[in-house]
């Protein structure tokens, strides 16, 4: 089936969007039992889709209430994320502790994605102009965008602040607060500093348009964070945990014990 293009929206310093998708998104061949497709919220999910196969998710894993992904250096990536809610999200993204929109050190109270209810935006990379965006590219962390910009500390981790609509329906312009905060996606503990970052990748065609959304609160209803890294740096850290042999019927080669436990049983009556 085709996907549908999301649509997006720019407004008063709020960005968003919304779109439905119609493309069957297919987890990646199993290739570790503790795998995941998706960070789960109570408002909001996150899949983190390879850019050059979109019908492929990269694994997630969970470990001590912690989210994490794992992917390969040069790898294009793409966020997805699923509004489960019957009103509007506004989702302020940051990837490295940046805004995805903006390129400055993340905060809540800054622009975000607005996703209509039941439905999903497909963020493919940092936005460049109403039309188009420089791809999410796994890279190390020297050549991310952030370090090449200046902004480092945070690289190997996503963020994701996610607000609810104030009720009656909003107003035409929204005040804004002048007042600065700490970036929204902290630096990973010094021991377990990511082997990656995210690179300003490809532009491609990505367009978006304005609307206007009122806040039901100062503060994110949920703030979701998955921490991203080599898939061989979180095997190492016992955080990907490879799946145990399993035969494929297909190649299948002969077994010599195909009926161990069994008891010799009984030849058949002599004639």
């Amino acid at each position: 089936m085709q996907r549908r293009q999301s649509l997006a929206w720019l407004s008063a310093g709020l960005w968003g969007g919304w779109g439905s998708v119609a493309h069957a998104y297919r987890p990646a061949p199993v290739q570790y039992r503790n795998a995941l497709t998706t960070a789960q919220g109570q408002l909001l999910s996150v899949e983190v889709v390879s850019h050059q196969r979109r019908s492929q998710n990269l694994p997630i894993f969970q470990k001590q209430r912690r989210w994490y992904v794992g992917g390969e250096h040069g790898q294009p990536y793409a966020l997805l994320l699923r509004n489960h809610t019957g009103g509007r999200l506004l989702v302020v993204a940051s990837v490295d502790g940046l805004n995805v929109l903006t390129g400055e050190p993340a905060a809540a109270e800054q622009t975000g994605y607005i996703i209509e209810p039941q439905s999903t935006v497909f963020i493919e990379g940092w936005r460049k102009s109403l039309d188009t965006v420089a791809q999410f590219v796994f890279t190390t962390p020297d050549d991310s965008y952030a370090e090449r910009t200046g902004q480092g500390g945070n690289t190997g981790v996503l963020g994701f602040a996610v607000f609810e609509e104030v009720a009656p329906p909003p107003p035409r312009y929204q005040r804004h607060d002048s007042a600065k905060s700490a970036p929204m996606a902290p630096a990973p503990a010094a021991e377990s500093r990511s082997d990656m970052g995210t690179g300003h990748g490809e532009q491609v065609h990505s367009p978006v348009r304005e609307t206007h959304f009122r806040r039901a609160s100062r503060r994110p209803a949920e703030t979701l964070q998955i921490q991203y890294a080599s898939l061989a740096q979180l095997e190492r850290r016992r955080i990907a945990l490879r799946d145990i042999w399993q035969p494929n019927p297909a190649t299948q080669e002969p077994n010599p014990f195909p009926g161990e436990g069994r008891f010799v049983p009984d030849p058949p009556p002599r004639r």
